[in-house]
């Protein structure tokens, strides 16, 4: 189901199309593979210049080191924008990373994910971008700490991305986003939860996601990206 996003007036310079933004899906995996394939996966309305956006996390164990994964979008390799691993001791926590990918055609797609080590618990999430700049983002974030707020630009008429994932040791936890909209909240599996959120309101906001129980290894990133004009 797609949540499509519009700016206000007020957010747009004069002269600028806003971006239309939605949120289309997410997806998990939680057997132990090295690459995972999410089939027909719905990556909303086609367009040309289109970019969709993927985040996607996994677990980490100890020290072991996973590279940072390899995206594939509709078989079109994605750009990394952003990642981040939870680093807190003893390096056991979650990975996230934000890829895209310009696809003009197609409302589904397949999605692969593919890491240099066996993974496990994988989630990936969808957004699609129509008349933005391309794939580059505007501006980045990242922090491993938690709750950690992140500074970031986000111009007249483009959007944001922002995703987190935690390792929690033990019981349950929900996300409250600030200065994003939230588009998921979910326990992946056992000790892994993940969330995102989405915002095309311009600024320079400081962005957090905080979970309701004291969280484990956080990780957390975001990403904008402006309107072609």
């Amino acid at each position: 189901m797609s949540f499509l996003f519009f700016p206000t007036f007020a957010n747009r310079s004069a002269g600028v199309t806003p971006v239309t933004f939605s949120f289309e899906t997410q997806e998990s995996y939680t057997p132990n593979a090295t690459s995972h394939t999410f089939s027909d996966v719905d990556i909303g309305t086609a367009a040309t210049g289109r970019v969709i956006v993927v985040s996607s996390t996994a677990q980490a164990v100890n020290t072991i080191d996973y590279g940072s994964p390899a995206v594939v979008i509709g078989g079109v390799t994605a750009t990394e924008i952003v990642k981040q691993r939870g680093t807190s001791p003893p390096n056991d926590g979650g990975m996230v990373g934000l890829h895209a990918a310009v696809l003009a055609s197609g409302t589904t797609a397949d999605i692969t994910i593919k890491w240099n080590q066996s993974n496990s618990q994988f989630h990936i999430a969808v957004w699609n971008i129509i008349g933005g700049s391309g794939v580059s983002a505007s501006d980045t974030g990242n922090t491993d700490t938690e709750g950690g707020g992140m500074s970031l630009t986000i111009p007249d008429g483009g959007c944001a991305v922002a995703a987190t994932v935690i390792r929690l040791y033990p019981g349950s936890a929900t996300c409250t986003w600030s200065n994003v909209t939230e588009d998921y909240d979910l326990q992946v599996e056992g000790k892994t939860f993940a969330s995102g959120g989405s915002s095309t309101t311009a600024g320079s906001p400081s962005i957090s996601g905080t979970w309701s129980s004291d969280p484990a290894y956080q990780a957390t990133v975001c990403a904008s990206w402006a309107s072609a004009g």
